[in-house]
């Protein structure tokens, strides 16, 4: 039976608690000691080169690396007035290592967001200007 676009055949979801039970299952049967060997194979497979287990190790078993925030000070980047220095502000701290590409990608895209809300206050400032102008020459008529 084809369902109406927007209609489910289980309008009140899984139930809760009601997991996958081949997953809660093998939990109960596996103990840490089992894992623990589990790991350890998979890790000397790796190490011999095995590359089908470098590459699960890699990816289950190493947490991902990501960057972490720090707190970023470049001399002069508040003062500048203009976006634009701003901008070369961070492009000179790169250049000179004081942050990495990654942390001046994300300056940039600040700066970036900024001039966008910049210009849509100058466009909400211009437009209200506007509908004043109007209204008194309405107003004169």
């Amino acid at each position: 039976m084809a369902y109406k676009k927007g209609e489910t055949g289980n309008p009140n979801g899984r139930p809760k608690g009601s997991g996958n039970k081949d997953i809660g299952a093998l939990r109960k049967v596996t103990t840490t000691e089992d894992s623990q060997a589990v790991i350890q194979q998979i890790v000397s497979a790796a190490k011999a080169g095995d590359p089908a287990m470098t590459k699960l190790y890699m990816t289950k078993l190493c947490p991902p690396l990501t960057p972490k925030d720090r707190l970023i000070e470049i001399p002069g980047l508040t003062k500048k007035k203009s976006l634009t220095g701003k901008a070369k502000s961070v492009l000179d701290a790169v250049a000179t290592g004081q942050i990495t590409p990654a942390e001046a990608g994300n300056l940039m895209n600040g700066i970036a967001a900024l001039s966008k809300m910049i210009d849509a206050e100058e466009l909400i400032n211009k437009l209200t200007e506007l509908e004043g102008r109007t209204s008194e020459l309405e107003s004169k008529r």
